[in-house]
């Protein structure tokens, strides 16, 4: 299913981007992904970093959570979002802060409101965490919880399939086709494997956060599920169920606006 890189591997170590740059990766669909992975574990049982010269493989994951994106059921919402993903890209603060609700709910200390919002988007003057946040929780997609009620993104908002005992805080969900794994918590680290929609669970404490080592969610009685990956990025290929998520609502006059941007449980 796939074909040897046509570039160089140290002029591609940002492998995140399923490996396109380099034009020589095709993408596997989900039903296609082969498990590939049994032959790269060493004694300790974890796995090894492949040489640069072969193509990462893609683990079929047991558990696994595909997008979902509502959002076109409603045009007028669909294109209030547009509109609100548009602006937050060019960081115009003043149309972002007029799509939010007076009284917003922010956090679970009892921070609300349209300026204690705009404060925090100007707080982050590089767009490195607010911004970018509010982007990514819109962007992926999500689920109308009644008509008048729009919430996003998926990951949070519907329950991972096949996994009711998942814990949301030690739980990572593959938001991508593929989503990366490394040998190191370095993303100029080797590149173990890919994931397409696979659910992880977290195995340490954040010790180098955004990074987190992880192993492949299941039963726990399955020893072929005790071994770990290597470590992934939460800020980027894989999401967190209690990561930020936003919440929007129909008001009276039919217009759109987000009533909650909240991170946490």
């Amino acid at each position: 299913m796939t074909k040897s890189l046509l570039c160089n591997f140290t002029a591609c170590v940002l492998v995140a981007l399923a490996l396109v740059q380099c034009g020589g990766t095709e993408m596997l669909a989900v039903g296609d992904v082969v498990a590939q992975t049994g032959a790269k574990q060493n004694s300790a049982g974890s796995v090894k970093a492949i040489p640069a010269t072969e193509t990462p493989p893609s683990i079929a994951a047991p558990i696994t959570m595909l997008p979902v994106d509502e959002a076109a059921r409603d045009n007028d919402f669909l294109t209030h979002r547009t509109a609100l993903l548009r602006a937050i890209r060019d960081r115009d603060l003043v149309a972002v802060v007029a799509a939010a609700a007076p009284d917003i709910h922010l956090d679970f200390g009892g921070g609300f409101g349209s300026e204690q919002f705009r404060q925090q988007l100007v707080n982050d003057q590089d767009g490195s965490r607010y911004w970018r946040e509010l982007e990514t929780a819109i962007a992926l997609g999500g689920v109308f919880e009644t008509p008048d009620d729009f919430c996003s993104p998926y990951v949070f908002c519907l329950d991972i399939p096949g996994c009711s005992d998942c814990d949301p805080f030690t739980t990572l969900v593959a938001v991508s086709q593929g989503s990366v794994i490394h040998a190191a918590p370095d993303g100029n680290s080797q590149v173990v494997a890919t994931l397409a929609y696979g659910v992880v669970t977290v195995d340490d404490q954040g010790t180098h956060y955004p990074w987190f080592e992880v192993r492949l969610a299941g039963d726990s009685a399955n020893k072929d599920l005790g071994a770990n990956l290597g470590f992934v990025d939460s800020s980027s290929d894989f999401r967190s169920p209690v990561d930020y998520r936003a919440n929007f609502r129909k008001q009276a006059d039919g217009t759109w606006l987000m009533v909650s941007f909240i991170a946490g449980d």
